[in-house]
């Protein structure tokens, strides 16, 4: 483990990408293999004087058959869009777009550290130094929407033959629900999961209401009676009822006109003391053993919290530990934590220069009549990952380890279809080296992907969306041949239009801003020490990393790239799936 607390501390310290003569013989290949080198900047002036196709992600409406939208575009304009192949040389292949004929050399950029996320397990709720902020309702939707690239988990069920099956689901699959948050550090939740309510035919994780309730009336709530003081037990809810209703008397009691299908539920929490919370687990383990209540054994708690970068991020290493510890040190006992916790190490390479609000109108004022942007004592920069570094970086941590031991699961994203930049994922194997020393996964992207994400929502993810380009008389026919339709077309149509709606809304306000680099790596918490003694024993803590060297740089970073350039070319890239 001291050896690859070394390497991701190099790695950390200098990206292992490609050299400077990789990327030299890198482009006298290029230049024999592509005989015209089209620029980012110059595909976008063709496409926009060109034109040919409507701008239907400003509307905020629904296209209507009589707006006919595609007798607005010639097939052979819809080809060029979508495929690149001109129709006036049709045989020749798609226009390349080389990003290094736009590449700036030099310059300034700057490093920074953070924690992202934290996740993992816990032993106890001991684990809250401060107390918890209790929620003793279900929230209507889960929040974990993944396996957090946890080892799965082993859960119980009963099949359809009877028979008491033995299985691994990932944690979003296992029954759970939010149980609260840390008092003072309120981005970190605590989740209950419950492998033995695992069940082979649900369709949601969410935990049954006849199962919540034993846990709430004979469970949960007699032990924080039993160990909370009177003062304190006076506020709370006495069973699962009183909580529900509590929850939904604001949108149910004070209504007089409109009555929603599901009343809206307001999220109510309740303080529980740290003297208490020990006891209070303790009660809980001891029940679940009892004839009655071993549906709900091997109860586990899962810490998570996430988006903490902006809360954690400092120029030095020693800074954003110091920032970390902050709310970390003063929350968290870490003696509760089980092995598996882990933390999400960030680093970013971000142009300096501020960024500037920048709509459409703002961004029109600064452009001349030709359409070029005004002098500007700053211009807002966008840098992306060379995809050689990328591969450079994979093939670097994989000679890293004996020969034959499994790769990681590797997964590229390029970004609006560019070739030549993208993002990289590495997951590594439950049984390799990179796992045993502590390693879940490592990222790296460009920040500019945060444009679209709303959470982890993005736009058009939505799988049932593909059924309103159906024909509305056919919908009407599989709803009375099948008794009903398992999605609500209204509700569909109101979704598809707020998605439009946050995309124009995003790609007009980020004409002005500048968008990094960051990689990120998800590892244990005792390798995460272990870096950060090699930072130490280094004099690297407290240094503030320089921006990379033109010679290696392992990103490309064209003039004025997300202002003019990679804003339209995302905005086109949204309009061809709407």
């Amino acid at each position: 483990m001291c050896d690859f607390a070394r390497l991701l501390a190099d790695q950390l310290q200098q990206h292992h990408g490609c050299c400077y003569q990789c990327h030299t013989q890198q482009e006298s290949e290029h230049e024999l293999k592509h005989a015209e080198h089209i620029s980012l900047g110059e595909y976008i002036d063709q496409v926009q004087v060109d034109g040919g196709f409507p701008d239907v992600l400003s509307d905020t409406t629904i296209a209507r058959r009589e707006d006919n939208l595609a007798g607005q575009t010639s097939a052979e304009r819809k080809r060029e869009i979508y495929t690149g192949i001109s129709s006036v040389t049709p045989d020749a292949p798609p226009a390349h777009i080389c990003l290094a004929v736009d590449h700036q050399r030099e310059r300034p950029t700057g490093v920074t550290f953070d924690i992202d996320s934290i996740v993992g397990f816990a032993e106890s709720l001991a684990v809250a130094k401060l107390g918890v902020r209790w929620n003793p309702t279900q929230m209507p939707v889960s929040d974990l929407h993944s396996s957090l690239h946890l080892d799965p988990l082993r859960v119980h069920h009963t099949g359809s033959n009877g028979r008491t099956h033995h299985v691994q689901q990932p944690v979003h699959n296992i029954p759970h629900y939010t149980f609260g948050r840390l008092i003072g550090f309120e981005d970190i939740s605590l989740y209950f999961l419950f492998p033995r309510l695992y069940r082979e035919e649900q369709q949601s994780s969410r935990l049954r209401d006849d199962d919540f309730r034993v846990w709430m009336d004979q469970v949960l709530l007699p032990a924080i009676y039993q160990h909370c003081e009177g003062s304190l037990v006076q506020h709370y809810p006495s069973s699962f009822d009183h909580s529900r209703f509590n929850a939904t008397a604001r949108g149910v009691e004070m209504r007089s006109r409109r009555v929603d299908p599901v009343a809206r539920e307001q999220r109510l929490f309740y303080f529980l003391p740290p003297d208490a919370l020990p006891l209070v687990w303790a009660n809980i383990l001891e029940t679940v053993q009892r004839a009655g209540f071993q549906h709900f054994l091997d109860v586990t708690i899962l810490v998570q919290g996430k988006n903490l970068k902006t809360l954690t991020k400092a120029n030095t290493w020693n800074g954003m530990m110091q920032e970390f510890a902050q709310h970390w040190g003063n929350t968290i006992d870490e003696s509760y934590l089980s092995d598996q916790f882990y933390i999400d190490i960030g680093k970013e390479t971000c142009p300096t220069g501020p960024s500037r609000v920048g709509g459409v109108g703002l961004h029109a004022s600064r452009l001349h009549s030709d359409g070029e942007l005004r002098a500007s004592p700053v211009v807002p920069q966008t840098i992306l990952w060379r995809r050689c570094c990328l591969e450079s970086y994979t093939e670097w941590i994989g000679q890293q380890h004996p020969p034959g031991s499994s790769r990681p699961k590797q997964q590229f994203y390029p970004i609006s279809l560019l070739h030549d930049t993208g993002s990289l994922t590495l997951e590594t194997r439950p049984s390799s080296p990179q796992r045993q020393a502590g390693l879940l996964y490592t990222q790296f992207y460009s920040s500019v992907k945060e444009v679209f994400a709303a959470g982890d929502a993005y736009p058009f993810s939505n799988p049932a969306l593909e059924t309103l380009a159906l024909d509305p008389q056919l919908r009407k026919t599989w709803q009375y041949v099948g008794g009903g339709l398992s999605h609500d077309p209204i509700a569909l149509i109101r979704a598809y239009l707020n998605m439009k709606q946050r995309c124009h809304a995003a790609l007009q306000g980020s004409y002005m801003k500048v968008f990094g680099l960051r990689e990120e790596h998800r590892i244990s918490l005792r390798l995460f020490y272990m870096i950060d003694q090699e930072f130490r024993e280094r004099n690297l803590h407290q240094a503030q990393l320089p921006g990379i060297s033109s010679e290696v740089e392992p990103f490309l970073l064209p003039p004025y790239l997300h202002s003019p350039l990679l804003v339209p070319l995302e905005y086109q890239q949204v309009l061809r799936g709407v």
